[in-house]
């Protein structure tokens, strides 16, 4: 196969500056390497300015720089991401395939010769109807149980394809939910059009993802032996198959100095969406519910099977009501959890005042099973004003208005209080 072109483009901060110059002069001396870009923002260009300039000097490196938006709702920076993804790669130039990974990452940098040469072509029948990508995007690790958690850390793929990846729509990341929120989002929205069903789970991934163990405990297992879940991973297992390859030559990367361990399908399955896996062959068969492990054969056996009489994927989950569906969860979790008994019990050692400390880990352990209420928000803004931290009250009262809490609430009236107080 013709050797491409590839442009590498690290993203974000730096992090680490000895790792990142060590990786630049590495990726220069691929042949196949014509372009080394740094996509950051001013800010970190500017302060690491002399360091930069002496990279430009002696590498093929271009810096390029964009506003930092910092939207309050981008808590977990999953719209920055998209930002400096996109300005890095609207600066490639002849190259038509790109390497994008991070400063404080590093892989063997014959990895991209692997990835220079790899057959990438699409084979699965289904994607001249879609047509999605050029070219499979190749990636580390995919999720086994969260459909659309798929490792960011490293990527390679057309450029026209990686394009695709660029959310633009800030919208998408004003639901509050888990730290992985932003890592669904992603990668999901090229699928978006013709697989809407997934936008209900990316609401209420926490389900599946959160750190809460008493959470993921009672909710994920519920939701790996009902119809609807089942059939959403098994779908995700098809697209994985068909859009991405997780082959990168047997090479491995290390992020912040930890190497990357994912299990290749043959370990025993967990009840834990982060249970990655780095096996193309999982995938495939698993889209055909052919799995060697029997509690996911057993799970997720049947919904496999149905797909065999689907000839359109698109039409497989066609009168599935996801959105029923994902609110019967949340009132599940919430009743198990005590939601509401126990919000009230909150607000009643607030107005104690000597309990507030008691109050406050009582709301961040009820906050997982529902991330987004207003009230909640509000409550945990009330706790940390009561001590006098103003930095951390702030960006929870802003996004109870950017949730749909109305300016004239009190949590818009104590947001003007503080904002006042700030600017005094």
């Amino acid at each position: 196969m013709q050797e491409k072109k590839v442009a590498v483009l690290f993203t974000g901060l730096i992090r680490d500056a000895a790792l990142f110059e060590r990786s630049v002069a590495e990726f220069a001396a691929q042949p196949c390497v014509t372009q080394i870009i740094f996509s950051t923002w001013h800010k970190d260009a500017l302060d690491n300015s002399e360091f930069l300039q002496g990279l430009m000097q002696r590498y093929p490196l271009t810096v390029v720089t964009a506003t930092d938006p910092k939207l309050v709702y981008d808590q977990y920076n999953g719209f920055r991401q998209s930002v400096t993804l996109r300005r890095g790669l609207e600066a490639v130039g002849e190259a038509t395939h790109v390497l994008r990974t991070r400063t404080d990452t590093h892989i063997d940098p014959a990895v991209v010769q692997h990835l220079a040469h790899k057959d990438s072509r699409i084979t699965d029948p289904m994607a001249p109807a879609l047509r999605l990508f050029r070219e499979k995007i190749s990636t580390t690790c995919c999720s086994m149980l969260a459909p659309f958690y798929i490792d960011d850390i490293l990527f390679f793929g057309h450029k026209e394809d990686l394009l695709k990846l660029c959310s633009m729509d800030y919208s998408e990341f004003r639901h509050p939910s888990s730290a992985k929120y932003a890592h669904y989002i992603r990668y999901y929205p090229p699928f978006r059009q013709h697989f809407p069903q997934f936008m209900h789970f990316v609401h209420n991934e926490i389900f599946a993802t959160v750190v809460s163990p008493e959470l993921r405990q009672l909710v994920l297992p519920k939701l790996m032996e009902s119809r609807e879940y089942a059939l959403m991973l098994v779908i995700y297992y098809r697209l994985v198959s068909a859009f991405f390859c997780l082959d990168w030559g047997g090479y491995r990367s290390t992020f912040k100095g930890v190497a990357a361990e994912y299990t290749d399908g043959g370990a025993d399955f967990r009840m834990d969406a982060d249970q990655m896996n780095d096996s193309n062959a999982f995938f495939a068969r698993g889209a055909a519910g052919d799995f060697d492990h029997p509690e996911l054969r057993r799970l997720l056996g049947p919904a496999a099977e149905s797909l065999r009489t689907v000839s359109d994927l698109r039409d497989a989950a066609s009168g599935i009501d996801y959105a029923a569906f994902f609110g019967e969860v949340r009132s599940y979790a919430k009743q198990a959890f005590g939601f509401d008994t126990r919000l009230e019990e909150a607000k009643a050692m607030m107005r104690a005042g000597e309990t507030v400390s008691q109050a406050f880990n009582t709301l961040c352990w009820l906050q997982p099973a529902d991330p987004a209420n207003t009230e909640l928000m509000y409550l945990l803004a009330l706790c940390y004003n009561s001590v006098g931290d103003i930095a951390r009250a702030r960006p929870l009262l802003e996004r109870c208005l950017e949730t749909g809490a109305p300016f004239h609430s009190p949590a818009g009236q104590l947001l003007a209080e503080i904002l006042q107080q700030q600017a005094g």
